[in-house]
């Protein structure tokens, strides 16, 4: 059993991953339009049926078309949004321990299923590029006023840091 610190500094990682993620869904859903170059009123009829997982995987397939001077930045966000993705969905889904090496293992409902392993640290890792996230997809969205993001660029176009293990 973890010590009542560490469980305590895990909560609040978690806790933490998991609002940024839902401001990024809330980015996603509020982007979309403009980044899939898409009439408002079409947008919401595709947004009414899918959530950001499924709208990302659409505007990776069609930005090469609508944004095609940024479709490598484009294609860097929604890559990392759905890798974040991927590992929130296993993390909340499945109950995690802390193992003796200091990660965590989310274990799966199958006795024999795969298990997915992760730190404290790539949680902070995963909201810290959640942050960047949001501010990145307003950048793709936004076509004529990006001299604003001129300050924070270096900030938002450093490596990921979120990796899984």
């Amino acid at each position: 059993m973890a010590d009542r610190t560490e469980l305590d500094a895990y909560r609040l990682a978690l806790g933490r991953m998991v609002d940024l993620y839902g401001h990024v869904e809330v980015y996603v859903h509020s982007c979309f339009s403009r980044i899939v170059n898409i009439p408002h009123d079409v947008a919401d009829v595709i947004k009414a049926k899918n959530k950001a997982v499924e709208l990302v995987k659409l505007m990776r397939s069609v930005v090469p078309m609508t944004l095609p001077s940024e479709a490598e930045e484009a294609l860097s966000v929604f890559g990392q949004f759905l890798l974040i993705a991927e590992a929130r969905n296993k993390i909340l889904h499945r109950s995690a321990d802390l193992t003796p090496s200091g990660t965590y293992v989310a274990w799966s409902s199958f006795a024999d299923g795969p298990h997915f392993e992760f730190t404290r640290e790539g949680l902070d890792h995963m909201s810290f590029d959640l942050y960047r996230i949001q501010f990145r997809l307003l950048r793709l969205a936004e076509r004529s006023d990006r001299d604003k993001y001129l300050a924070v660029e270096p900030a938002l176009f450093d490596a990921w840091r979120y990796k899984s293990l």
